[in-house]
């Protein structure tokens, strides 16, 4: 009990810092994993049979806070990645494989997913010591980015952007595929020996036959034709045909038959569709949610009042902070051009720079030093010492915190 309190707070502190637990990953950015997972409907997936698609991992589990907050975001990559080659992949370091499917059905969370379990065997190659942690794989197997759920965003649309091309403008493997000429040839032998007993009004042996038609070889025009014209002329003879709808109604086998040919009829022409689009050179393309994510006018506008308050107040690094991130998420906007302005000017400025990356140490500094504090108070000794380690590692320029910091240790009790 003592182990599990001691990980889930380790994810709170993860989420007060907004960052990731680090993690010494054994498969780690630039890497081309190989790995086959099992999901909770017991079917393999392997990495390789993902190549050609962004894969995400999202290592996570019930208990952990951090994870449960980054639900929604997790559902708003999902939702935008539909129709688009990008997997989402979630595994459960939960230790109740029920308890943990129960949840994914309960919050929604309708994407593939996978329960490692508390000695995930998963998380144990991918080199994971903490939670929640996102892998993102691009097209060609190759690790592109390893990081918290709340920082993803940004690395994956310059993933996506990356192969924009591959993952937009490529039909998938059934599209191009060619169909050989032995399909097309038996396809067309038994178009002919259906159109036959058609005539003879054998219907029970009709469907048998075409139920046999591979629907690749609707890939050739003239199985495609043939093929209509037999279903349409099936239909209309069947209705017309008292004995025939007598034969149906008595058969049901028959009946499921028929409405699998009139499916395998439907798969041939989308399939076909599909090609044909896939072909033609596209005259627009649809804004992509994971490429350009659209920040609101309203929202631009409002950083920017906030940028110029803090610069009159007096409080520029403050001000340098918002500036920096209209510039980063919204360059070529009326607000983002003024921040980049604003921006480059400051960074021209030395003692500018120089004061600011003291202040900025300083305010990290600040809440890893609170946060090691409340951990302390929980009696989460081993944390608080992290908290502390990382002021004296991460911060070098924030003189008063580093001595802070130091006086801490020195004073901690032992584990």
């Amino acid at each position: 009990m003592a182990i599990k309190r001691v990980i889930v707070m380790v994810c709170v502190v993860a989420l007060m810092l907004g960052v990731g637990v680090k993690s010494e990953a054994a498969v780690k950015k630039g890497d081309k994993p190989t790995f086959t997972f099992t999901t909770l409907q017991r079917k393999k997936v392997s990495l390789e049979s993902l190549r050609g698609n962004i894969v995400i991992i999202d290592f996570w589990a019930t208990w952990c806070p951090p994870c449960i907050e980054a639900i929604p975001h997790m559902k708003a990559v999902n939702k935008a990645a539909q129709g688009k080659k990008v997997v989402l992949m979630g595994v459960s370091l939960d230790s109740d494989r029920g308890k943990m499917a129960r949840f994914v059905k309960q919050k929604g969370m309708d994407w593939t997913h996978v329960f490692g379990g508390r000695s995930s065997r998963e998380a144990a190659f991918f080199g994971v010591n903490g939670i929640p942690s996102i892998y993102i794989i691009d097209p060609n197997g190759e690790v592109a980015w390893v990081g918290h759920p709340a920082n993803m965003d940004a690395p994956l649309r310059d993933v996506y952007l990356k192969f924009q091309d591959q993952l937009e403008g490529s039909a998938s493997e059934e599209v191009v595929k060619e169909v050989d000429e032995e399909t097309i040839k038996a396809a067309i032998a038994q178009m002919g020996e259906a159109r036959k007993l058609l005539e003879k009004g054998d219907f029970a042996k009709i469907f048998e036959v075409l139920s046999q038609v591979d629907p690749q070889a609707g890939m050739d025009a003239r199985v495609r034709k043939e093929a209509e014209q037999i279903l349409e002329k099936l239909q209309r003879d069947v209705l017309n045909n008292p004995e025939a709808v007598m034969m149906l109604v008595q058969n049901p086998d028959l009946q499921k038959q028929l409405m699998g040919i009139q499916d395998q009829i439907k798969s041939v022409k989308e399939v076909t569709e599909k090609k044909v689009v896939v072909q033609q050179k596209p005259t627009s393309k649809k804004t992509n949610r994971l490429v350009n994510k659209k920040i609101s006018d309203r929202v631009l506008a409002k950083k920017l009042k906030q940028a110029k308050i803090y610069a009159k107040s007096d409080r520029e690094y403050e001000a340098y902070d918002v500036y920096e991130w209209l510039m980063e998420k919204s360059p070529n906007s009326d607000a983002g051009r003024e921040a980049v302005d604003w921006v480059l000017t400051k960074r021209k400025n030395q003692k500018f720079m120089t004061g600011y990356e003291v202040w900025s140490q300083g305010k990290k500094a600040e809440q890893l030093l609170k946060t090691g504090k409340t951990m302390q108070k929980l009696g989460e000794v081993k944390s608080a010492r992290e908290m502390y380690e990382k002021v004296l590692e991460e911060c070098p320029k924030a003189a008063k915190e580093i001595y802070e910091a130091k006086d801490l240790l020195k004073n901690m009790p032992k584990e």
